[in-house]
């Protein structure tokens, strides 16, 4: 029997990479581990806390409790590891974790330095995050520490991904995949029917390069051979009223949004003093289809549509009459993949009910987002078994192929030893009823 089938359902969880002693070799100065890694003892991991007290206060959200939610995350981490180590940890190796409480609005230079304290001071082979390195640079560095790392990446592309291969993995969609899904599904969906259609994109080189490789020949081949396009310094209010005033004027009437969450409640509300209702199309990047269902005007998201490989009312709902607009009713079978579900039977027992609620907005998100990481790294570790380093860990993935139940997206492969799995997404539209992405499109390749 199986590790996994040891858990009530198919389990998901985040896997712990195992640290063993770090040797000498260096880059640039800096400790980058070494490959005569000792393979005895426990597996050092970092977890990545969050500290959202900053951007509570940006979203004015009342309900959002920064200091309750690092308690739980910790309790989160702890009951995972709990089981993990229970139940054989990686071929007989336990899990030794440590957390890393770093504010939401860290900067890139800023995680650089936090991956030195991980590898450097602390020696650990494994970090999993959720939300908080965002940026190319954090994950340069962890590869370059030759730490294997699982989190949200969707703020790259498949060409960053294999170029620190094998140490950085994600089950969620690269920029590039999720500018083709796009494009593709939106004009399945008539979306693009008779609209003058107008992208936003933060002004970042990996943007401006994937929009040239990906999204563009995607809108050519969707009929849209020339949307206007506008790129905006984030949190700059005067270039965002500019990029809405200048859509307004072209008559834009749809527009694709891959901006950072401040950006978007900027752009919209702008949009929304100049009485200026197009209708949006959104992706996972940045969580953008969860932010803007939850937080985004229901009058500016009329008729707007998400495209996510999420399952459930943070990325595509089944039916809005099942999701209540504050997420506090829990996920029934086909709101839900097996995998969160497997993994909400790991955590019952370890984290307070209030927070194990599947149904509210922060389980739905950081901690399934959590628990699919771990799981991700402890399912492929446990294919190498005690010997495995990070050095392995692109092989260890491989060997899951398309056989790793995730808590958070319809289905992914590992198979071709890519470090960034999705394969299918779907389309929702925006109901106000529930404030969700309800599903007009199945989950398809697109």
């Amino acid at each position: 029997m199986s590790m996994r089938s040891l858990s009530l359902t198919a389990v998901l969880s985040i896997a712990l990479l195992l640290s063993a002693a770090c040797g000498g070799s260096t880059v640039d100065g800096k400790s980058s581990g070494t490959t005569n890694r000792q393979v005895s003892g426990p597996i050092r991991l970092a977890y990545v806390v969050p500290d959202w007290t900053a951007l509570a206060k940006a979203l004015k959200d009342p309900t959002l409790d920064p200091p309750k939610m690092i308690v739980s995350a910790k309790k989160e981490f702890t009951a995972l590891v709990a089981w993990a180590n229970k139940n054989g940890g990686v071929g007989g190796r336990r899990i030794e974790a440590k957390p890393y409480t770093i504010d939401q609005y860290v900067t890139p230079d800023q995680m650089t330095k936090y991956c030195d304290q991980m590898a450097e001071d602390d020696r650990r082979e494994v970090v999993i995050d959720a939300s908080i390195f965002t940026a190319e640079q954090g994950w340069q560095c962890m590869a370059d520490h030759k730490m294997a790392y699982t989190g949200i990446a969707t703020a790259t592309d498949s060409t960053f991904l294999k170029s620190v291969a094998p140490y950085i993995a994600t089950t969620y969609a690269t920029i590039d995949t999720q500018m083709k899904a796009l494009a593709s599904l939106a004009k399945t969906a008539g979306f693009l029917d008779g609209a003058k259609v107008g992208v936003l994109l933060t002004d970042l080189p990996v943007m401006h390069r994937n929009y040239e490789q990906a999204m563009k020949p995607a809108f050519a081949a969707a009929g849209v051979p020339a949307p206007q396009v506008k790129y905006i310094t984030s949190n700059d209010q005067a270039q965002t009223d500019n990029a809405v005033l200048g859509f307004k004027s072209a008559g834009v009437s749809r527009i694709f949004m891959l901006t950072s969450v401040v950006d978007y409640l900027n752009f919209s509300n702008q949009a929304q003093s100049q009485n200026y209702h197009p209708r949006y199309g959104f992706s996972d990047y940045q969580a953008m289809v969860q932010v803007a269902s939850q937080y985004g005007s229901p009058r500016q998201n009329a008729g707007a549509i998400g495209v996510s490989s999420v399952v459930g009312p943070s990325g595509i709902a089944a039916d809005a009459s099942r999701v209540s607009s504050d997420r506090t009713s829990p996920y029934e079978d086909d709101q839900v993949t097996p995998g969160f579900k497997s993994c909400m039977s790991i955590l019952s027992g370890g984290v307070g009910t209030d927070y194990m609620n599947p149904g509210q907005a922060g389980a739905s998100t950081f901690q399934a987002s959590y628990c699919d990481g771990f799981m991700l790294w402890l399912d492929s570790a446990r294919k190498i078994g005690a010997g495995w380093t990070p050095e392995r860990f692109g092989q260890g993935l491989a060997a899951l192929g398309s056989s790793y139940a995730s808590s958070r997206m319809a289905s992914v492969d590992f198979s071709a030893g890519s470090t960034g799995g999705p394969v299918t997404f779907g389309l929702g539209e925006y109901s106000a009823k529930c404030k969700c992405f309800v599903k007009k499109l199945d989950f398809m390749r697109p």
